[in-house]
This record gives C-alpha cells, sequence and structure tokens, in this order.
C-alpha cells in the first residue's frame, strides 16, 4: 500500500518518514493508580480525578494539562467484578438442602443444588470505597477468612474478614452487616448453641495476636449485643476449630497438637452470662491438616440388680461419648474413640491411642464422619475421594475428580456431600450411588494466593509457582461470543508446581451464564494419582501459548510447547551449560488444529498436528497466531524468521479396514472417504540480515533479551497481513500480500523494545511494544504513541495486555503497576490500571485501577467493549455507559429470585395502579385509550383489564439463564420475551 506512494531508497526513505512524522505522546504513570485510590475515597465511579497527558509537537512543546477524569470517562465503565476465586472455607447447605452457599474470596454466594444456578451474590464489601491506601496495597477487599452456619437463625451466614470484622449476612434476603469487630485476624471461626443458654448464640473464634499466640474468644450474637469473652490462651496458631452437637466441647488444631476446650456457661450477679472454659492439650502424631469431631450416645446394657431397682429392665443408659478424626500433612488419618472419658479421670490424657488409617500419600485435606459414625470420607491432592468403613478400614474410592480436594461436608439429611476442589469448582454428590448431581464452576485459570499450603510443614525438592509471570491464553469464539476459551490446568496444585506453571487443558466457560460448560486437554495431560519423578520432582506438563479462531468459530488453532527441565538432563550432560543446550534441543512444539462441533456443544475434534512448525537446527517457537477475518487461513510468525500461512485441504482416501467395517454396517459400500487437514500453503522468510539467523543457531550463548520477538494481524479484509519482527533493536513492520506472499513494504524505525502485540483498528496499526505506537498505514504517520513512565520498563510489558474493539473503534491497555519500586514482581498485591483510547485523542477516555493483575483482555465479537480476567478468578466488563450492549449490567443487581418470595398472582398481577410504580420488575403495557378502537369486542376489553399475568419462574430462568452474566441479549429483546410470557395471546377473529 505504501509503496506506491513514494519511489525513494527503503532505507533513506523510511529514515527521513521517522523524523518528520507527526509524534504524540501520552504517558501513563505508575503513580496514576495510587493518585487513583485516593481519589476513590471521594468518587465512587471514576477511576482518577486526574488524568495527566504530555503532547509533543514538531514546531512547538505545549503544557502539560490536568484533564478531570470525570469528563474523560463519562461514556465509559468497568462493571463490578463477576466470580472471584472460591475461599478455602467449608461450603453450606441450607436446612432443606435446596441451596449450597459457598464462600468466594471476596462474596457469598447462594446457588441451587437443583439446577447448579446462581441465586444470590452478596459482597462483603464494595471494591475500593472507604478504604484507606494500605488496605488496596494488600487486597482489593475484605478477604474471606471463615463462613459458619448460624445454629438458630436458619437465614444467617456467620462471615469473618480479614479486616478484623464479623458479618452477619442473611443469605435470603442478600443483606449483609457488620456484627463487631475482633481483636485480632481470625483464623478459625465456630458457632456454638451451648445447653442451658436458652437458645443464645455464641461464635468462638481463634485470633492470632502479635506474639505468636492464639486467643480463644467467644461472640454474642444476640440482637443488639456484641459482647466478647476472652477464653484461654496458647501459643502458635489454632488454624481449625470443631465443636461438638452440644456446643460444650470444642476441639482445635494447630501444628502437631490438639486444643480440647470444655466451655462452662455461668451467670453473674446482674444475671449476665459469663463464659469459661478448661482445656487440654493433647500431641497429635503429626501435623494436622484436616478435622472432624462427633458427639454420640453410648449405650450400655444395666445389671439386673440396678435395673430391678429402676423397675426398668432391658432398658439402656444413655453417656456421650466425643471421638474425632484427624487428617495429617503425610497421609495419615487418625480416629481417637471415646475422649471425654480420660478427659474426665486426672492425668489419663496421655493414655489415649488412635487407630491408624493410611492411603494417601501426601496430605489429608478433608476428612468427615457419617452421620451414624460408620463411615468417614477423605480427600486430598490425588484427586480421590476416598470412603472408609470405620471397623474394618475397608476402602471406595471415587477417582479422577476434576481437581485436588479441598473440603468436604456431609449435608444436614445425610444424603449428599459437597466437594469443593482446588480448580475452583464444587459438586455435591448423593451418598449412595456417588454421583454428581450438583455442578458449579468459575473461571480456573491460575491465580495469585497468599494462603499457606495445608502441607507446609513438610519439606518439597521444589518450590510452587508464587507469581504470574505470563499472559493467560484466551479467545472469544466469533460464533458463539459469550463463550471464553481459555487455557487452564489440572487445578491449583497442579498449575502451580515447579518453576513454570502447567496449563493443557482448555476450559469453555460461559459468561452468559457464568458457568463452566466444558473441559478438554489440548496437549499431553498426565492423570494419574502422583506425578512425581523418582526424585520427588513434579511432572511437567506443557502449556498452550496461543489460541485462535477462524472467521466463521468452525476452527481453532492451537500451539502448545514443553521443554524437558535442565535438572532431568544434568546426569547425561557434561555440565550445566550443555544441559539447556540439549533441553533446547529437546523441545517439543505443535501446532493443533481442531473443528468446533456446531453451536461450540461436545468435545473439540483434532483434525492436524503439525511438529516443528518452525525450525532451524532445532525446534523454535511460534512467536504469533492470527486468524484471517475473510477466510480459513492462519498465520504462523516464528523464531526462524519465516511467516507461514495455513490453509485447509480435503482429499479422497481409502476407508481404514475399521472405518470399511463400521460403513458396511451401516449400509455404505463407498471404498473411499473425504479426509480434512491442514497444510502449509505459503513460506514467507523475514529476515534479510544474518543477524538473526546467527543467534537462532547458537542462542545459548546470547541473553535472553537478544532472541527475536514478533506478532502479526490481518486487515479488515483479509488481503494484507502485517507483521513485526526483529531483535528487539531491530524491529521491522512487513507488510505482506496475503494471498500472493510477496512483501509489499518493510518499514523500519517504527518500534522500540520487544513486540508484544500487534493489532488492527482502521486504517491504524496498534503496536504493543517498548512503547504502544498507533501507526496509519494508509497516511504512512504515527498519529500518536504512548509511553510508559517506570524504572522497570521490560518487566511491566511482560504482563500488559492491548485489545483492539472495532465496533467502538477504541483500543484498550492493562498495564501492571507495582507499588514496590526497588522490587517489582508479580506476586499478590500487584495491581493493573486500564485505559480506553480513541484513535483521534491520545488523551484516554476512561483510566481506572483495577484491584488485581489483569491477565487477560479480550474484545467481544460482535459487540463494543471489552473483557478483562484478573489474577483472582475476577471477570470484568469494559463497557460504553451510554450503549446498549450486552456487557450492560450483571444479572445479579436484577435479583430476579425475589419473585418466588411472594405469590405468584400477587406478584404478577398487574392493574392501572402499578403502572406509576418504578421499582416493579413486570409491567403489563395497555394501549391509550384515545387511541383504542371502539369498535373493540367489550368482553375482549374486559378480559385483558381483569388478566391476570401467572409466571413459572423457570420461565423467567430459561429468559435470563438464572446466573449473572454481563453479557445479556440488547434490553428490548429481553422486554419483548418477558411481555410475551405476561401478555395474553392473541385470539384470532372469525372471518
Amino acid at each position: 500500500m505504501a509503496k506506491g506512494k513514494r519511489k525513494r531508497d527503503k532505507a533513506e526513505q523510511v529514515e527521513k518518514k521517522t523524523s518528520k512524522r507527526h509524534r504524540s505522546k501520552s504517558k501513563l504513570r505508575a503513580s496514576d493508580a495510587e493518585a487513583a485510590l485516593s481519589a476513590k475515597t471521594e468518587i465512587d465511579d471514576t477511576g482518577v480525578a486526574l488524568v495527566k497527558t504530555e503532547i509533543e509537537e514538531e514546531s512547538d512543546a505545549e503544557e502539560q494539562a490536568l484533564v478531570p477524569a470525570t469528563a474523560l470517562a463519562a461514556g465509559w465503565k468497568i462493571s463490578e467484578p463477576m466470580g472471584g476465586r472460591l475461599a478455602d472455607i467449608e461450603p453450606i447447605f441450607s436446612q432443606d438442602e435446596k441451596y449450597i452457599i459457598l464462600a468466594y474470596e471476596t462474596s457469598i454466594q447462594v446457588y441451587s443444588t437443583e439446577d447448579s444456578l446462581l441465586v444470590r451474590r452478596i459482597p462483603i464489601a464494595k471494591p475500593l470505597r472507604k478504604r484507606s491506601k494500605s488496605h488496596f496495597k494488600s487486597s482489593s477487599a475484605p478477604r474471606v477468612l471463615a463462613a459458619v452456619p448460624s445454629l438458630t437463625e436458619p437465614q444467617v451466614v456467620w462471615v469473618a474478614d480479614d479486616w478484623q470484622v464479623i458479618w452477619k449476612v442473611n443469605w435470603e434476603t442478600g443483606e449483609a452487616a457488620v456484627h463487631t469487630k475482633s481483636g485480632f485476624k481470625v483464623s478459625a471461626m465456630q458457632a456454638i448453641n451451648p445447653a442451658g443458654t436458652k437458645g443464645q448464640e455464641l461464635l468462638l473464634t481463634s485470633e492470632n495476636s502479635a506474639k505468636g499466640t492464639s486467643q480463644l474468644v467467644a461472640y454474642a450474637t444476640a440482637s443488639g449485643r456484641a459482647d466478647r469473652y476472652e477464653l484461654n490462651s496458647c501459643p502458635g496458631d489454632i488454624h481449625m476449630l470443631r465443636a461438638t452437637a452440644d456446643g460444650c466441647t470444642v476441639v482445635g488444631a494447630m501444628d502437631a497438637r490438639l486444643l480440647i476446650a470444655k466451655l462452662r456457661l455461668d451467670k453473674d450477679s446482674t444475671d449476665a452470662l459469663v463464659v469459661s472454659s478448661e482445656t487440654y492439650v493433647l500431641d497429635a502424631p503429626d501435623d494436622v491438616c484436616s478435622l472432624d469431631v462427633r458427639l454420640a450416645s453410648r449405650k450400655t446394657t444395666s445389671t439386673p440388680k440396678k435395673s430391678k431397682l429402676k423397675q426398668n429392665s432391658g432398658v439402656a443408659e444413655a453417656s456421650l461419648v466425643l471421638d474425632f478424626v484427624i487428617g495429617t500433612v503425610r497421609g495419615s488419618i487418625y480416629v481417637y474413640n471415646d475422649v471425654l472419658s480420660p478427659l474426665q479421670k486426672s492425668g489419663s490424657i496421655e493414655r489415649i491411642q488412635p487407630r491408624q488409617y493410611h492411603w494417601h500419600p501426601r496430605a489429608v485435606h478433608s476428612v468427615k464422619w457419617s452421620h451414624d459414625g460408620e463411615y468417614f470420607v477423605s480427600g486430598g491432592t490425588e484427586n480421590t475421594l476416598v470412603l472408609w468403613q470405620v471397623d474394618t478400614g475397608r476402602r471406595e474410592y471415587l477417582p479422577h475428580l476434576s481437581g485436588c480436594v479441598n473440603n468436604i461436608i456431609v449435608s444436614p439429611l445425610g444424603s449428599s456431600y459437597a466437594v469443593t476442589l482446588d480448580d475452583n469448582s464444587a459438586m455435591v454428590l448423593s451418598t449412595s450411588e456417588m454421583t454428581p448431581t450438583t455442578y458449579i464452576s468459575g473461571l480456573q485459570s491460575l491465580v495469585l494466593s497468599d494462603k499457606k499450603k495445608r502441607d507446609k510443614a513438610v519439606r518439597r525438592v521444589w518450590k510452587p509457582v508464587e507469581q504470574i509471570t505470563r499472559p493467560l491464553t484466551a479467545a472469544i469464539n466469533p460464533r458463539e461470543p459469550t463463550r471464553l476459551y481459555l487455557s487452564v490446568g489440572n487445578g491449583q496444585a497442579a498449575m502451580s508446581t515447579d518453576s513454570t506453571p502447567s496449563a493443557a487443558s482448555v476450559q469453555v466457560f460461559d459468561f452468559s451464564t457464568f458457568q463452566s460448560l466444558s473441559k478438554q486437554p489440548l496437549a499431553r495431560t498426565n492423570p494419574t494419582e502422583n506425578n512425581l519423578t523418582p526424585k520427588g520432582y513434579p511432572v511437567t506438563e506443557p502449556w498452550i501459548s496461543h489460541m485462535s479462531f477462524s472467521h466463521q468459530g468452525d476452527w481453532l488453532a492451537s500451539v502448545d510447547e514443553w521443554q524437558p527441565p535442565v535438572r532431568d538432563l544434568e546426569p547425561i550432560a557434561e555440565d550445566k551449560h550443555a544441559a539447556e543446550s540439549l533441553s533446547q534441543e529437546r523441545k517439543e512444539i505443535h501446532l493443533k488444529f481442531w473443528k468446533v462441533g456446531a453451536e461450540g456443544i461436545g468435545q473439540m475434534e483434532l483434525i492436524s498436528r503439525i511438529d516443528e512448525a518452525h525450525f532451524t537446527t532445532r525446534p523454535e517457537s511460534i512467536l504469533s497466531l492470527a486468524a484471517s477475518p475473510r477466510a480459513s487461513l492462519f498465520s504462523t510468525v516464528g523464531a526462524d524468521g519465516k511467516v507461514r500461512l495455513w490453509g485447509p485441504f480435503s482429499q479422497q482416501s481409502s476407508k481404514t479396514p475399521a472405518n470399511a467395517l463400521v460403513a458396511k454396517g451401516q449400509g455404505v459400500h463407498a471404498a473411499t472417504e473425504t479426509v480434512e487437514g491442514w497444510s502449509c500453503v505459503q513460506e514467507i522468510p523475514l529476515a534479510s540480515n544474518t543477524s538473526i539467523t546467527e543467534i537462532e543457531v547458537d542462542s545459548a550463548d546470547e541473553p535472553l533479551n537478544a532472541k527475536p520477538s514478533g506478532a502479526s494481524t490481518f486487515s479488515d479484509d483479509g488481503s494484507t497481513l502485517f507483521v513485526a519482527y526483529g531483535l528487539p533493536d531491530e524491529v521491522v513492520l512487513y507488510i505482506i500480500d496475503a494471498s500472493s506472499g510477496r512483501i509489499r513494504n518493510r518499514v523500519n524505525q517504527l518500534v522500540e523494545g520487544e513486540v508484544r502485540s500487534l493489532q488492527i483498528l482502521g486504517s491504524c496499526l496498534i503496536i504493543l511494544a517498548g512503547s504502544v505506537v498507533v501507526y496509519d498505514v494508509v497516511e504512512d504517520t504515527i498519529r500518536y504513541n504512548v509511553t510508559f513512565d517506570d524504572p522497570h520498563p521490560s518487566l511491566k510489558l511482560q504482563m500488559t495486555q492491548l485489545a483492539v474493539d472495532k465496533r467502538s473503534k477504541t483500543f484498550a491497555l492493562a498495564v501492571p503497576v507495582f507499588y514496590k519500586a526497588e522490587k517489582p514482581s508479580y506476586k499478590k498485591g500487584v495491581v493493573s490500571e486500564v485505559a480506553v483510547f480513541t484513535l483521534e485523542d491520545d488523551r484516554p477516555v476512561l483510566v481506572q485501577a483495577i484491584p488485581n493483575l489483569v491477565i487477560s483482555l479480550l474484545p467481544v465479537p460482535g459487540s463494543a467493549g471489552f473483557v478483562a480476567i484478573d489474577s483472582a478468578a475476577h471477570v470484568l466488563a469494559v463497557i460504553q455507559a451510554t450503549a446498549i450492549n450486552p456487557l450492560a449490567a450483571p444479572l445479579s443487581d436484577l435479583q430476579l429470585d425475589k419473585v418466588a418470595d411472594h405469590d405468584d398472582q400477587d406478584a404478577m398481577e398487574v392493574d392501572d395502579e402499578d403502572e406509576s410504580n418504578g421499582n416493579k420488575l413486570l409491567l403489563q403495557l395497555n394501549g391509550n385509550s384515545d387511541a383504542m378502537d371502539e369498535d373493540n369486542d367489550a368482553d375482549e376489553m374486559e378480559d385483558m383489564e381483569t388478566y391476570n399475568a401467572i409466571l413459572v419462574p423457570e420461565k423467567l430462568t430459561q429468559i435470563f439463564d438464572g446466573a449473572p452474566a454481563f453479557a445479556l441479549p440488547p434490553i428490548e429483546d429481553l422486554f419483548y420475551q418477558v411481555s410475551e410470557l405476561i401478555s395474553p395471546k392473541a385470539v384470532p377473529s372469525s372471518a
């Protein structure tokens, strides 16, 4: 395109153009997000109070201008975060088992066990409001530490957060009120209802003081009271509390010790409640990471002499027996029987001998008694649920779960188990058949967490991943724009082991219903119970580096990479340098093409696998993968300095004996069948100089910053392919004819640094490198560029995200912000700043801080807006505030379940008086009496006026999918769908 505009020598031409191009710079400083935090306490809906822009012209330099963010962000907003990460807290059943309450990191969510749909989401505190700057640096919102059901109010859940606040949450109405503040951070909590308190409930907490001791504290929960009773304190961290059914005995776990407390409740002279305790400490065989208690009745037959005195021969006497079971960090399970009797005898506690059960090779994350005490169920890192028979030790297994077992509870009726897994999912299993009846799953991407591991006392030869250093590979199917495909692993434990996280599977997540639809491996996986080498290192899995859909959404191209660890090759290599070189030579890179089924239903079918799509003397990495917007065509840019175009083919092939036998059984006698596949249709070499080639051959001696980088994208009509490729200081923009493979133009000195992304927006290329460059291809000018004012630009660009929205003609940036400038890292606590730009102005129309690290930023096909995924498994919508948009609002704001709280006819009956009430969810629209035809039948008018709209809640669920979402159809479509439910069907008139 630009070649015909000038006929001068390319090098001379580019040198002159670079000096004469109009350049405009906009700086995004790291301090902007910090300024946003202080502004957030005064402004609710704006990102920052002031946005500083700097414009540099050739002739003169304008002064810096301070533009109010309220004016810039008037047309854009960021929605409340949806989803999140399941906290390591036991789920809660409602008494009728119709609902299950799950504790997330920053919210309480209520799901229906019948259809697995979200009924209500209750945020513990609204993000970015009424908090100090130090709170924001540590967390975006108060993090839930404990959640227990109330024993006296079935609709109440008690929640403790890391801001030392105890909340009273009504999960039926969605109300969350502050009950009291704890003295220190709560590490464990249990609700008890001791006998003799006349229904007065107490909250027993374990609070960690600054001196390294734990304090047992009881709080009154009566209305209007929050009395605090300090009980015993002991050294160590009581990280787990369990209470008996009568509320008189509490068992706690702290490292390799067990704390047994017998509570006593008295009243003083003023009739006030006095709580005290008598505690015992029991040494456990190993560090305790799971615990459950059970209080049973022991029946003993009376002697004949006593029975005559009582005149009650053969009747059993009841006495209470305390049994508890513990799971340890090395896989052993210990059962303690009848602990109360030795406690009543002084000095006999040391003679308590537990019974040992052992099958788990690693930590037992959860263990629970059955209601009858004949069984207990356990789970850990083996992705297996184990059912134990207490008397015989017999085991039954439910293997091949999707992640490690975190928590198990038994339903109130004993008919179901609720299990939470570390892949951010939960399920309800029937106890009789061990089959799932409810499944709930959020985003299963890798998250940042500062929570300690349960088996932290066990030393490993490897260290878990502590930071996210590469973006999340994700794509949206253009045929199903509400379905998000993202690369995930087999749970957090499997993803975060060793130095690099693994992600060999793809999760299909529908954010219109906020449900996980399926999960499928795209690369080699290791579905075994213990993925460890003989030396104790985890078995590494490949990770999916690129994913892209074809323009019609019927094909998915993916790239997965795997490299053997250097430590595994050191025994066969001369030295560490030779082991690194050998590891590079054995690197595996696969380009795969998958056929997506109709409407994305079912598993994708692998059609072609290309091994070593780019190679020199060894396999080379694929730097970029792009899809043509007009044809079934993909392009790849490799580290070998070549661009390859891939297209489909079909040919007639002889049937295999197995296929021929199947065809014969179906009555088909054709000897051939049509075979689909993908192959390389064009190969375009890019690097004309030898500097890159030399480094490609022997890059083991070169630093990491000497490796080439590349990115590519197609024009809107698919006729032109744009490729940016080269070393960090020699990046060249190539403009290629997609049909012939001919390089039309080369533009040098356009970008600096490593190329991270390349996107097309109208006539402009948006290039993310050392800075963001907006380059007009038609005019051959740089409209403006955005620079990052940061002392560590390369580290910041590592997780900077770029996305373009072609409907609104805007592009968005997600830039990480480091508060610890002296030691920046992508550990827990790093946040992001999202900015939205237009092509005409270098001042962003929206700048707002997000309290977590954004790991993926995507445009929504067919809609105006962006979808952001952060490091806490939240989904956020960056949308226009005034446009009718699929990402308009989360469905939880509608609270459709409130309709079921009233009588159907009373809630849905619409009369003339209701027309003035703007708070009604459904309105019956009647025509104007002046405009209505007076010849209409009077009986029909009377029927319409007295019509009672009776709606079944399931019908509304079908329309809104019964779960929170920010990707609804336009509001006009929703209105007509609801109107069809409440309006009478038209009666055909007789001719």
